[in-house]
């Protein structure tokens, strides 16, 4: 997804598809719209993949153990993945707005 018109059709492609998803966004105030199309983002991040390259060495927490990015070294975060990662989002990474959100990034997160 990379433009309004395609994020439009997808909120309505869920809202359409699912009742009851549908009822709690006409019944919720614009908070809890805005939760409910945040879910989607999580869903259906506008990006899938992004690369970057580290410029300072950053160690990252794998789960064979701790991994060292050394400076020039690139990294693929995969936003579909991290999106619907059970140690991130719990075991259903369906639409949920009543998720809790963490602190810290305000609306740009990965969770």
């Amino acid at each position: 997804m990379v433009t309004t018109r395609e994020f439009v059709c997808l909120a309505a492609w869920h809202l359409f598809s699912d009742a009851g998803l549908l009822a709690r966004y006409r019944a919720s105030d614009e908070a809890g719209r805005l939760a409910v199309l945040r879910e989607l983002l999580r869903l259906e991040p506008v990006i899938g993949e992004l690369r970057r390259r580290a410029t300072e060495p950053v160690e990252l927490a794998c789960p064979d153990g701790p991994v060292t990015v050394r400076p020039g070294e690139h990294v693929a975060l995969l936003l579909d993945d991290a999106n619907a990662d059970p140690s991130a989002v719990g075991e259903e990474p369906a639409v949920r707005p009543a998720r809790p959100r963490r602190r810290g990034g305000g609306g740009a997160l990965l969770r």
